[in-house]
C-alpha cells in the first residue's frame, strides 16, 4: 500500500501543472463595467501547486457577500476534511502532503468585493498576507499569484463554462434513445462587445467529434453593459442510436463574412452527455480470430530484426535497454528454446495493431512443469501520450505438476482492448527465487474473442459475481481518454465511461458471469451524485476540462446500471466508508469536542494510528450519529437506483481504516461510549466504579460483553442499511465484503500463522465488530467469507491472508440462506521506472506502475470455485480485487456458467443407500418443484470418474446444467448405471425430471498418479520433520565467529558499549572454533554487543543460535541473548525461571523469535550482560525457520492426521493438508538431510488404497468432521 500511495502522490502532481496554464486564458473586456454594487452570482476555481509536497493551512473568503463550496479538486480522501464551509468562509487544514489541491466555489457578492486568501505551508507561522483578488478582475481573466519562493503557484478563475451556464431540470445526463433534453443557457458577465449583433448556436455532434448530428441557431443583440439575454428552452432531439454525444453551445458575432469563413466562439460551452439504448445490441461478429502479432522471443533473429527495425519505429533513443532491464536469456526445454526472465528482470515487446478499440486475445506459451509466477501487462500510452497507472495488468501463477502429470506446452490467454497501434507487451518475474519461463507470444483479433457464452443461467439461480474494489473498470478495459485542449492533459469524459461499461458487460458475458459488485464510492470519490458527499475527482477527472462538459456530476451508476438491466445481469453498486461525510463533519463542527472521533483506551485518535493515503477511521461507529449518517447514504443510493432491473443491493466494503467497522477490541473507548455500554449492559451505572483504569477492567473481565455489545450496535446498523434495501428492492441483499477488514493496525502481525493458535476468524470479527452468528440472523445481510489469492512472490500482509485462508468455519457460512465467498485477488504491485527512462512513446510525466492480479493455470484457476462450493455451497460467488482477475476466462467459464445454472437453496450432501468414501468427490442434491438437481465436484487436482447406481420408480433424464450443446443422460426404470467424468478441479450438475430419484451407491475410480504423489508426500512430509536441525543458517551475519582480526578498539561488523565496569574483547582462550571468541566482562554495570543490521526473514521468525561458557564457576552470569529493532527488544534471559543456565563448559543455546513485527527495520542481534559476570561467545548463528517443543508436537500430529486420512480414503482431506502452510513451508525451507534420503527397501509403503470393510452403518462423518477431531485449529497452516 506504501508504493500505491506514492504512486497516487506522483498521480496527483501530473494534474498540477493544470493550473499553470490558467493565466493564458483571459478574454478581452470589450464591455464598460456594469454597476458595481449589484449582487452577481460568480462560480470561481481556486488551486495551487506547482512546489514541494507539503500541508497546507488558510481561509478563503469574500468581503461583502456570500461564498458557498460547490466541488473539490484535490484527488486525497481527506478533502472533504480538509476544505470545510465554515461561518461563511472556507477554512484548509490538511491532514495529508499533497502536491496540489483546490476547489470551485459560488461567489454571490457586487463585483466592487474583494475575494482575500489567506494560504500557508503548515511548516510556517502563518504570518504571510492574504492575496486580495478583486471581482471584478476575475471576470474577464484569471489572476495568480506566488505563495512560496519553491514554485507554488496560487491560481484564481472563473469555473470553466462559468460565462454561459446550461440550465436544465433533471437528475443527470444519462437519456433513453429519441429522448428530448430541454435545455436553456444563461450568460453571466459574459463581457460581449457593446450592442453587437450576435448569434447564439446549439450543435449536436459525436463526442470528440466535430460532425454535426443537429444544429440550431438564434439571432441574438448584447445589451450595454456586454452581457446578453438568452430566454429561449431549446428541445434538443438526441438520437436514436446508443454512444456519447457532445452539445456545443456558442456566441458568435452576426457577421456577413461567417458565410465563408467560420467564425470565432466569443463564448463556448460544451455539454457531453449519454445515450443508452434499452434495447439488446446486437453482437458484431466478424469470423473466426485473426492471427496479427507472432513473435519468438527465444529466437537471435527476432532480437536482429528488432534491432534493424528500432529506426523506424515510433519510440524514441531506441537501444536495447528500452525493452528489457536484463539481457534476455533463454533455456533448452521440452526440446525447444524458451526465455527466460531472471530474478526481477522484465522485458517489453511492442505489439503492432491493426484495429485500435476492438478486442484482441493475447496468448503467451509457458511449460506446465515450471512453478513461476509471470506478471503479463499491456501498457500504451494515454491521450497526452504518457503512461500513467493503472491499465491491463495480469498475471500467471503456475504451481507446477502434480502427481502423474507430463509436461507440456500450455498457452495463457488474456483478453483486452488496445487504445494505441503500438502497445507495449511487458512480461515481468514476480518471484525472488527462481526464474519466469515464456515461449512464442502471439496477438489474436475479432470480436470473437469476447464471443458470449452460450449457456443461460437460472433466472433465481446463484450468482457469480465480478468483483471491483475499486472504481477501475475503465483502466482495466483500456477505455481512452480525451486530451485536455490547453493542458494537454490527458482526462476522463463519458466516453471514456461508456467504453469502459460497454466492454465490463461483454467480458461479464464472455466469462460466465451473471453480476459484478463495483466500488462507486472509494477514497472519498464517487460516480454518482450525492446530496451527502462532497466527492474528490481521484476516479473521475472530468472536472479539470476547461470546457465545462460536466454541468454537473457524471452519474456513472446510472448508466451502469442500464447497461446491466440491458444485458440482464445483476449489479451490486459497492461503497466504504474512509473518508469524511459532509454530515458529520458538520455535526463534529458543531459539537467542536470530537465526541464522535474514535480513539483506543489510551485516548489516541485512529487516525493518528494508522491511514492510508487520507483514508482512516474517521468516526467512533458505536455512535448513534454516526450510524445514521452511514445509513442515509445508503437510503440515498437505494432510492435513486433502487427501481432499476439489474439493481440487485448494495456492497457494503469493511476496511480496518475505516469507519463502518472497527479497527480491534480496544478501540471505541471514549468516556461517553463505554459510560453507554455500562449502563446498557448494567455493568456499572458509571465509568468511575471501574476504578482508576477502567479500560484495564473492560478489556479484562469485561471483555466479551464489550465485544458483545459493540457488535450489537453496528449489527443495528447493517439491519437498518439490509432493510432500506428490502423495501425498495424485495430480495436486495447487503453484501458484507470483509476483505479488507483486517488491514493495517497491527492485524497482520497478530494474524501470522502459529500452530498454537487460540483466534478464530469469528474472534477476530468479532473484534472487529460483526458478529457472524447476529449478522447470519437475516436473510437480508450476507455476511462474505473471503479467500485470498495471490503469487508465491508477493510478501504483503502474508501472516493475515495464509490465517484466514485457513480458517475453519464453514460449517458455520454453510448453514445461512445468503452463503456468500469472495475470492480476493491481491493485487502485486511494481514500479518500472526504467521503462519511464527509456519513454518509449514520447510522452512527459510517466509513471509505469502495475498492479497485477495474479490467477492459476489450468485446473488452479478452477480451485478456489470449487472450494468455495465443497466448502459451504456458496450461493454468491464473488471473484476480483481492485478489479476482476484477467486471463483465466477459458478454464473458469464451464463451472461458472454450471454454478449460475443451480438453483440457490442450500443442497444437502447426497446419503447413500450404500455409503462409500468418495473423496475427492463431493456429490449433493436439493429437490425443487418436482426436480431433483444434484452436482459432482471434484477437489482434487486428479482427474477422477464416478461411477454410480440410481433408481426411480420411472425412466428419467438428467439434463446437464450449465452447457448448452451436451447431451441429455437417459436413466432407465429402476436401477440405472450412471457414470460422470469430473477434470481435475472440476464440477458437473444435472436436473432430474423426477423428485424420487435415489442414490443407491458410487464408487470413485482413483488414478494411481493421485495415490503415489499423496503418498510421496506424505513421506517427505516426515522427512523434513526429521531434518529440522539440519536446516544450515542464513548467511546474513558478517563475522559470526569473531575470526576477523580486531581493528583498535572495534570489533568487525559489531557494535559494543565500553565503560569502566564493562568491558567487551576477543577471547582466544580455548574457543570451539577458530581461534577467537567473544569475551564480555562486567564488574556490576551492562555490557552490550550488537551486529550489523540483517534483514528481516520474510517468514516472520527468527532464531539464534550460540555456543556460551561461563569464565566463572561459581557465578551464573545474567546473559540475555537479544534479538531488536527500531522500537522493538526481545530478550532471553539465561537462568532466569525455566531458562537455562550459563555453565563453565561451552554449550549451545538458543533464543527463538516466532512473531516478529511486519514493519520491522533495523534488526539486529546480540547479547546483553546485566550485571557482574565474565563470559565468551562464538559461532553466533541465525535462522529464518525453526520450531518450538510445542509447535513440533503440533506438526507431528499434522502429520499422523494426514497419514491417517490417508488410509482412510479421505483424499480430499489428506491434499489439503500436505498443500496447507506449514507443510509448504517445511516443503520450501527444510531441505531433507542427505544421510535420510536413502530408506531401508522394507520400510517403503506401497501407494495403495489399503482393504478396509464396508461400514456397518449408512451415517458417514462429514467432510471435516473428522479433521476437527484430531488437529489443531488452523490444519491448513
Amino acid at each position: 500500500m506504501r508504493r500505491a500511495r506514492r504512486s497516487m502522490a506522483r498521480l496527483v502532481c501530473c494534474y498540477a501543472p493544470i493550473l499553470l496554464v490558467w493565466s493564458l486564458l483571459g478574454l478581452a473586456n470589450f464591455a464598460v463595467a456594469q454597476d458595481p454594487n449589484e449582487p452577481v452570482q460568480l462560480d470561481l476555481r481556486i488551486a495551487w501547486g506547482g512546489g514541494p509536497v507539503q500541508r497546507w493551512s488558510g481561509d478563503v473568503r469574500v468581503s461583502t457577500g456570500q461564498l458557498r463550496l460547490n466541488r473539490l479538486l484535490g484527488m486525497e480522501a481527506d478533502e472533504a476534511r480538509a476544505v470545510r464551509q465554515v461561518d461563511g468562509r472556507l477554512r484548509i487544514e490538511h491532514r495529508t502532503e499533497r502536491a496540489y489541491d483546490g476547489f470551485d466555489i459560488s461567489v454571490t457578492a457586487p463585483l466592487s468585493a474583494n475575494l482575500q486568501i489567506h494560504l500557508y505551508p503548515q511548516s510556517t507561522d502563518g504570518s504571510a498576507e492574504a492575496i486580495v483578488v478583486p471581482l471584478q478582475l476575475l471576470v474577464d481573466r484569471p489572476h495568480s499569484a506566488a505563495l512560496d519562493d519553491q514554485g507554488t503557484q496560487l491560481l484564481v478563475r472563473r469555473t470553466p463554462g462559468d460565462m454561459l451556464r446550461p440550465i436544465f431540470d433533471r437528475p443527470s445526463l444519462v437519456f433513453a434513445p429519441g429522448e428530448t433534453f430541454s435545455v436553456r443557457y444563461q450568460a453571466v458577465e459574459p463581457q460581449l462587445p457593446l450592442g453587437a449583433k450576435l448569434r447564439f448556436e446549439l450543435r449536436l455532434s459525436h463526442a470528440r467529434q466535430t460532425d454535426a448530428i443537429w444544429s440550431q441557431s438564434e439571432a441574438v443583440s448584447a445589451d450595454r453593459s456586454g452581457g446578453v439575454d438568452l430566454p429561449t428552452t431549446f428541445p434538443v432531439p438526441l438520437p436514436s442510436e446508443e454512444g456519447v454525444y457532445e452539445l456545443t453551445a456558442t456566441l458568435v458575432e452576426d457577421r456577413l463574412a461567417n458565410l465563408v469563413f467560420s467564425a470565432k466562439p466569443l463564448v463556448e460551452r460544451k455539454v457531453q452527455l449519454v445515450v443508452i439504448d434499452p434495447a439488446k445490441a446486437a453482437s458484431l461478429e466478424d469470423g473466426p480470430l485473426r492471427s496479427i502479432v507472432d513473435i519468438d522471443p527465444a529466437s537471435p533473429g527476432w532480437w536482429q530484426r528488432m534491432s534493424r527495425l528500432s529506426q523506424y519505429n515510433p519510440w524514441r533513443r531506441q537501444r536495447p535497454t528500452e525493452l528489457f532491464n536484463q539481457p534476455p536469456t533463454t533455456r533448452s526445454h521440452l526440446d525447444r528454446k524458451w526465455s527466460e526472465l531472471t530474478v526481477d528482470g522484465w522485458h517489453a515487446f511492442p505489439l503492432a495493431i491493426e484495429r485500435v478499440g476492438e478486442p484482441h486475445l493475447l496468448e503467451i506459451e509457458f511449460p506446465s512443469d515450471v512453478p513461476q509466477s509471470l506478471g503479463i501487462s499491456v501498457i500504451e500510452p494515454n491521450a497526452a501520450g504518457a503512461i500513467s497507472p493503472i491499465g491491463v495488468d495480469a498475471g500467471l501463477e503456475n504451481k507446477g505438476l502434480v502427481g502423474g502429470e507430463t509436461a507440456e506446452v500450455k498457452k495463457h490467454r488474456l483478453v483486452f482492448w488496445p487504445k494505441s497501434s503500438t502497445p507495449l507487451l511487458v512480461l515481468t518475474n514476480r518471484r525472488d527465487d527462481g526464474e519466469a519461463v515464456f515461449g512464442r507470444i502471439r496477438v489474436l483479433a475479432g470480436q470473437a474473442a469476447v464471443a458470449p457464452a452460450t449457456a443461460q443461467p437460472l433466472a433465481d439461480g446463484r450468482l457469480a459475481i465480478a468483483h471491483f474494489e475499486k472504481p477501475l473498470f475503465v483502466s482495466t478495459f483500456s477505455a481512452t481518454q480525451d486530451v485536455n485542449p490547453v493542458s494537454q492533459r490527458s482526462l476522463d469524459d463519458w466516453l471514456t465511461f461508456y467504453e469502459g461499461g460497454d466492454r465490463l458487460v461483454k467480458y461479464l458475458q464472455h466469462t460466465g458471469y451473471n453480476g459484478a459488485s463495483i466500488s462507486v464510492l472509494s477514497e472519498g470519490s464517487a460516480l454518482f451524485p450525492s446530496q451527502l458527499i462532497l466527492t474528490n475527482p481521484k476516479y473521475d477527472k472530468g472536472v479539470y476540462f476547461l470546457d465545462g462538459r460536466d454541468p454537473v456530476q457524471k452519474d456513472v451508476l446510472e448508466m451502469l446500471l442500464r447497461q446491466f438491466d440491458r444485458a440482464g445481469l445483476t449489479l451490486f453498486p459497492a461503497i466504504e466508508f474512509n473518508s469524511p461525510l459532509a454530515a458529520l463533519e458538520q455535526l463534529r463542527e458543531t459539537y467542536g469536542d470530537g465526541r464522535i472521533d474514535l480513539v483506543d483506551e489510551q485516548g489516541r485518535l485512529a487516525l493518528d494510528v494508522s491511514s492510508a493515503g487520507g483514508q482512516g477511521a474517521y468516526y467512533n461507529p458505536l455512535r448513534p450519529e454516526v450510524r445514521a449518517a452511514m445509513a442515509q447514504v445508503v437510503e440515498e443510493l437505494v432510492q435513486r437506483y433502487g427501481h432499476h432491473p439489474s439493481f440487485g443491493g448494495v456492497t457494503l466494503q469493511l476496511n480496518a481504516n475505516g469507519y463502518a467497522q472497527l479497527p480491534g477490541a480496544k478501540w471505541g473507548m471514549d468516556r461517553e461510549t463505554v459510560t453507554r455500554f455500562l449502563q446498557e449492559t448494567r455493568i456499572a451505572n458509571s465509568i468511575h466504579e471501574l476504578g482508576p483504569r477502567p479500560s484495564t477492567a473492560i478489556l479484562g473481565q469485561h471483555r466479551q460483553a464489550w465485544l458483545a455489545w459493540r457488535a450489537d450496535q453496528l449489527s443495528q446498523f447493517y439491519d437498518a442499511a439490509a432493510q432500506s434495501i428490502r423495501r425498495r428492492k424485495p430480495g436486495g441483499l447487503l453484501m458484507l465484503d470483509t476483505a479488507g477488514a483486517f488491514r493495517g493496525y497491527d492485524w497482520n502481525d497478530r494474524l501470522a500463522p502459529t500452530l498454537l493458535r487460540n483466534m478464530t476468524l469469528d474472534a477476530a470479527l468479532l473484534e472487529a465488530g460483526v458478529s457472524r452468528p447476529q449478522l447470519q440472523a437475516s436473510d437480508a445481510i450476507a455476511l462474505l467469507r473471503t479467500g485470498y489469492v495471490r503469487p508465491e512472490g508477493e510478501p504483503a500482509n502474508l501472516g493475515a491472508y495464509e490465517m484466514i485462508n485457513a480458517s475453519q468455519e464453514e460449517a458455520a457460512y454453510s448453514q445461512h440462506v445468503n452463503r456468500g465467498v469472495l475470492e480476493f485477488h491481491v493485487p502485486a504491485t511494481m514500479r518500472l521506472t526504467k521503462l519511464d527512462q527509456a519513454n518509449p512513446f514520447g510522452g512527459a510525466d510517466n509513471f509505469s506502475w502495475i498492479a497485477a492480479e495474479f490467477v492459476g493455470v489450468g485446473r488452479q484457476a478452477r480451485r478456489p470455485l470449487i472450494e468455495a462450493l465443497v466448502d459451504v455451497d456458496a450461493a454468491l460467488l464473488l471473484r476480483g480485487g481492485w478489479t476482476v482477475p484477467l486471463g483465466e476466462e477459458e478454464n473458469v467459464r464451464e463451472v461458472l456458467q454450471t454454478i449460475t445454472a443451480l438453483p440457490r437453496e442450500r443442497f444437502d450432501d447426497i446419503a447413500w443407500a450404500k455409503p462409500s468414501p468418495l473423496q475427492p468427490v463431493v456429490a449433493r442434491r436439493l429437490v425443487k418443484n418436482g426436480t431433483t438437481y444434484c452436482y459432482f465436484a471434484n477437489a482434487s487436482p486428479w482427474p477422477i470418474t464416478l461411477n454410480m447406481t440410481v433408481r426411480s420408480a420411472m425412466a428419467t433424464t438428467a439434463t446437464p446444467l450449465g452447457k448448452s450443446a451436451a447431451e441429455d443422460v437417459s436413466l432407465s426404470a429402476g436401477d440405472a448405471a450412471w457414470s460422470v467424468t469430473l477434470p481435475a478441479y472440476g464440477l458437473e450438475a444435472f436436473a432430474i425430471n423426477s423428485p424420487a430419484t435415489a442414490f443407491e451407491s458410487a464408487e470413485a475410480l482413483l488414478p494411481s498418479a493421485m495415490l503415489a504423489a499423496l503418498d510421496q508426500r506424505n513421506k517427505d512430509f516426515s522427512l523434513r520433520l526429521r531434518s529440522l536441525r539440519s536446516v544450515p543458517p542464513l548467511a546474513v551475519l558478517k563475522n559470526p565467529g569473531f575470526e576477523t582480526p580486531q581493528q583498535g578498539e572495534g570489533l568487525a561488523n559489531w557494535t559494543f558499549n565500553s565503560a569502566a565496569d564493562a568491558r567487551v574483547s576477543l577471547d582466544t582462550d580455548n574457543p570451539p572454533n577458530g581461534v577467537n571468541a567473544l569475551k564480555m566482562q562486567s564488574d556490576g554495570g551492562v555490557a552490550w554487543i550488537r551486529s550489523d543490521s540483517i534483514p528481516r526473514p520474510s517468514t516472520g521468525r527468527l532464531f539464534v543460535r550460540a555456543q556460551i561458557r561461563s569464565n566463572r564457576a561459581q557465578l551464573s552470569p545474567p546473559l540475555r541473548i537479544s534479538v531488536d529493532g527500531e522500537d522493538y527488544y526481545h530478550p532471553l534471559s539465561l537462568g532466569a525461571g525455566p531458562n537455562p543456565v550459563v555453565e563453565p563448559n561451552w554449550r549451545i543455546f538458543e533464543h527463538g523469535v516466532y512473531d516478529l513485527p511486519t514493519e520491522l527495520v533495523d534488526l539486529k542481534v546480540g547479547f546483553d550482560l546485566m550485571g557482574a559476570g565474565d563470559v565468551s561467545i562464538d559461532e553466533v548463528q541465525v535462522f529464518d525457520v525453526g520450531f518450538s517443543e510445542g509447535e513440533k508436537r503440533e506438526l507431528q500430529k499434522l502429520r499422523t492426521l494426514s497419514d491417517g486420512k490417508y488410509h482412510q480414503g479421505q483424499f480430499a482431506d489428506c491434499y489439503r493438508i500436505l498443500d496447507s502452510y506449514w507443510v509448504r513451508f517445511l516443503q520450501e525451507r527444510v531441505p531433507i538431510a542427505p544421510e535420510l534420503t536413502q530408506q531401508p527397501k522394507g520400510v517403503e509403503r506401497t501407494a495403495t488404497l489399503p482393504d478396509r470393510p464396508a461400514p456397518a452403518e449408512p451415517k458417514e462423518e462429514s467432510r471435516f468432521e473428522w479433521l476437527r477431531k484430531y488437529t489443531p485449529r488452523f490444519p491448513r497452516f
